[in-house]
């Protein structure tokens, strides 16, 4: 039972962090038309829906679940629009890469504090 749980938490985490890493690499790409952009964005929140939700226990991985739902929030409102600028895209890029790298910070700074705490103490 606990193995089950383990790697279906596994599976979980890992799709959060490739749906994160599919939708930056759509804001990279500048020539991709408005409407094939969010067909991407579908295909790539499908992956996310068909593995089921589980608790996330670990700090790091609820940042990144909260970035989920803010990122997927910030996209059904640009949706909605028209016709989106290179700006507004851009824009979205920068602010999603912004919150990676502090994502990234947060988790190794816990680590790096663990790694330091160790040498103080003669451990090693």
């Amino acid at each position: 039972m606990k193995r089950q749980e383990s790697a279906q938490r596994i599976r979980y985490t890992r799709e959060l962090g490739r749906y994160l890493s599919r939708i930056a690499s759509l804001l990279e790409e500048r020539a991709l038309e408005q409407e094939r952009f969010f067909e991407r964005v579908d295909a790539a929140y499908k992956r996310l829906e068909a593995i089921e939700p589980v608790a996330l226990y670990s700090s790091h991985y609820a940042q990144t679940l909260e970035l989920v739902n803010t990122l997927t929030a910030r996209l059904e409102q640009l949706r909605v629009q028209p016709v989106i600028t290179p700006e507004e895209r851009c824009e979205l890029g920068q602010w999603l890469a912004y919150q990676l790298n502090q994502l990234e910070k947060s988790r190794r700074r816990s680590s790096y504090s663990r790694k330091k705490q160790s040498k103080d103490q003669g451990w090693e």
